[in-house]
């Protein structure tokens, strides 16, 4: 039997929807205040934070607007919990506030008039909360050029950013300040630049205290530095240029006719596509964005098959047969183009997409700005608005983590640092036609703040339109495209995040890979809606408000689950936050965090977590991000509990616990978390044992699941 046709298998089970509703609780309030003081080195920080700031004061040239400057607060190392920020100092009573984080702390507005009364304040004061931020901050200086730079030259800068005729392209993020009157000297002094030229809507924007970005063009290093030396940005982002993996040559086969208009659409974010043997199976085309002389025509022909059948193309991989539509976006130009990929026109492009093409609810985007993420704090603009769009239009963007190409850094290439997508990495195959190792010429994670990327990975070496074999994130990426379609074609109630948590349940590795991922969502075996016979997956959605604690209780323990009287099996559980970001998309940008575990009763009654730590919030604030990566938005639990003969248990029944957290609410204008709305948290749990399972679950359960896909006797689709 060729490698890639696979026999036929029996009828499968569908994924089933927990209709439950959680417990909510209360938790305990913190404790006390006074002993998070660092007494030991609150004396000598008193002195040096009050020079810092009398060395602001005192400084002859400084750019403030309407006598408002911001300031950098850089925090000790043992300091950067939430529990730390420095409200004790920098708030209104002060004449000062927070306005966002920063690699190593934070930034803060503050009357340039007010500062020795803050100064007298650190000396003297007396009040616990004050005591604890003084303590805990290791300096106080001006934000400036160093901030904008992030630590690299000027140099650096000048010539990582797109070369024009009149100059070199950069994003530029205008100051944040709160106080209307310094925004308004802000959009005054910008005028003394010939070279920016803000419209009306952006003006107003600004004033009504909305982060406002701008691509422009500098003419030349000593105009970047007076931009970055006026006060007037916060951030100042080279343009980089957008790049496609190299096309093959070869005679474009013709397609089988592939004719059912049931079949998900697509959106292909690419160059385009002129191969008129697919032409049928083309359900749309925007106004192109690229002209056809310019565009990566070739490349995207090649997308395209992959996205319509790569299956039939890679007869000898272990593919799905998850044949697509596609909806033409013809956006990127061709290699050694002249034509400049502008990322606002972009993302006003894609914005367009979504308001005229709803029915495309799978966005493929294989292309990736040509050098790698440079820092791992920031995230791009392009990931950043990606993310808003996704957010906004429940849309699933799909995008390549990028290629080497010769860069020194291997780390991923925006805008794969997209939150709201599933990036997608590369793997090499084995002998039998299935996922292996990862592909060394295949960029990798993390991505800014800690991000959990890529999410997964697949085949990057593929036959393609034209007959060749190319390799690429470019190819592996249109693989998950066509699954995920897939995907929301089949269940009732899609949303992206739920998805892409079924593609990343149905993943095999245990632990992210900075490389893989996850893992590969598809391996010769069942599709994330369904179920095989030893398993069973739970999914729902929940609303969750964020500073309590919610419980689903009474999820049973099958007697399929267990062997001898002890549990005995493997657990996977993924839920996916909606999270709230930091619109500057600096420093900390998840500003809400998930935390969930599945709990059972061990034999001496001691609740206890058998899928996901629950320590995240109990460890040191560096380790919980290192070892626990506490606040992505994934969180993915795999554990298998048949080792050791299995585990001890009391009750027959699980239950699951989640609870959401916040930081750094002074970005939102908010001081508490009753001030959030409750927000939007998908799970889904799958457990296996023996054949049998999802019966029981399923009788067990009864009114409280039901089918979570529109079919009910559905076959492999091999």
């Amino acid at each position: 039997m060729p490698q890639g046709k696979l026999p036929k298998q029996p009828l499968l089970n569908p994924a089933l929807t927990l209709c439950k509703d959680p417990n909510p609780t209360s938790p305990p309030n913190g404790g006390n205040k006074k002993k998070q003081i660092v007494k030991s080195r609150l004396k000598r920080q008193r002195g040096i934070l009050s020079e810092s700031l009398n060395k602001v004061f005192e400084k002859k040239q400084i750019n403030a607007h309407a006598g408002q400057v911001h300031l950098s607060i850089e925090m000790f190392e043992d300091s950067y919990a939430n529990s730390y920020v420095p409200y004790g100092i920098f708030n209104e009573r002060l004449h000062s506030q927070l306005i966002s984080s920063l690699k190593l702390g934070y930034a803060a507005e503050i009357k340039l008039s007010k500062i020795p009364e803050l100064v007298n304040f650190i000396e003297v004061s007396q009040n616990i909360d004050s005591q604890v931020s003084i303590s805990r901050i290791k300096n106080i200086r001006l934000f400036g050029i160093e901030d904008i730079w992030d630590g690299k030259t000027i140099d650096n800068i000048w010539e990582d950013a797109l070369e024009q005729d009149n100059g070199r392209a950069f994003i530029i993020w205008l100051a944040p300040f709160r106080d209307a009157d310094a925004r308004k000297s802000v959009i005054g002094n910008l005028k003394n630049f010939k070279f920016i030229s803000l419209d009306s809507h952006q003006e107003e924007l600004y004033k009504q205290s909305v982060i406002v970005r701008s691509l422009i063009v500098i003419p030349d290093k000593k105009c970047l530095k007076e931009l970055a030396l006026s006060g007037s940005s916060f951030r100042i982002d080279p343009v980089k240029k957008v790049s496609l993996t190299a096309p093959g040559i070869g005679k474009e086969p013709t397609p089988p006719i592939i004719t059912d208009d049931t079949l998900p659409i697509v959106a292909v974010i690419d160059g385009g596509l002129t191969a008129k043997s697919y032409s049928n199976l083309e359900a749309w085309r925007m106004p192109p964005l690229v002209p056809a002389y310019e565009a990566d025509a070739n490349h995207g022909n090649k997308v395209s098959s992959l996205l319509v059948h790569a299956n039939e193309w890679n007869n000898q991989l272990n593919l799905p047969s998850t044949n697509c539509r596609i909806g033409i976006v013809q956006a990127i130009p061709k290699s050694g183009s002249r034509f400049i990929c502008n990322p606002v026109n972009l993302i006003n492009h894609l914005d367009k997409l979504a308001n005229h093409h709803p029915d495309a609810q799978v966005w493929n985007l294989s292309f990736n700005e040509v050098s790698p993420q440079q820092d791992l704090v920031k995230v791009s603009f392009l990931g950043h608005k990606i993310r808003e769009l996704a957010r906004k239009y429940k849309i699933l963007p799909v995008i390549s983590i990028g290629n080497k190409n010769g860069s020194s850094s291997d780390q991923l290439c925006a805008p794969a640092d997209c939150e709201a997508a599933i990036t997608v990495g590369g793997r090499t195959k084995n002998i039998l036609g299935q996922p292996s190792v990862a592909d060394t010429m295949m960029l990798k994670g993390p991505g800014p703040d800690g991000m959990l990327k890529p999410d997964m990975s697949w085949f990057s070496e593929l036959r393609v339109l034209g007959g060749n074999i190319e390799k690429g994130s470019s190819y592996s990426t249109p693989l998950v495209s066509a699954l995920a379609a897939h995907c929301f074609k089949n269940l009732k109630d899609p949303s992206p995040d739920l998805v892409k948590a079924l593609l990343i349940n149905n993943c095999e590795l245990e632990k992210h890979n900075n490389n893989l991922g996850w893992g590969t969502p598809w391996n010769n075996n069942t599709l994330p809606w369904l179920c095989s016979p030893e398993t069973v997956s739970l999914v729902w959605k929940g609303k969750l408000k964020p500073g309590y604690q919610y419980y689903w209780d009474d999820i049973p323990i099958p007697e399929e689950l267990t062997k001898e009287g002890k549990l005995f099996g493997e657990g996977h559980l993924t839920a996916i936050l909606n999270p709230i970001v930091s619109e500057l998309g600096c420093a900390n940008y998840f500003l809400t965090r998930l935390q969930v575990a599945l709990q059972y009763t061990a034999a001496n009654g001691e609740m206890k977590n058998l899928l996901g730590p629950m320590k995240e919030s109990i460890h040191e604030e560096k380790s919980a991000r290192n070892e626990y990566n506490k606040w992505q938005p994934v969180r993915n639990h795999v554990r298998n509990f048949q080792k050791k003969n299995g585990l001890s248990f009391k009750e027959r029944k699980f239950r699951l616990c989640a609870r959401i957290f916040s930081r750094n609410l002074f970005e939102l204008g908010v001081t508490k978390n009753d001030d959030l709305d409750s927000q939007e948290v998908v799970f889904v749990l799958t457990l296996k044992g023996r054949v049998g399972i999802y019966n029981s679950i399923m009788q067990q359960l009864g009114s409280h699941v039901e089918s979570a896909i529109i079919e009910q006797n559905i076959e492999s689709q091999q």
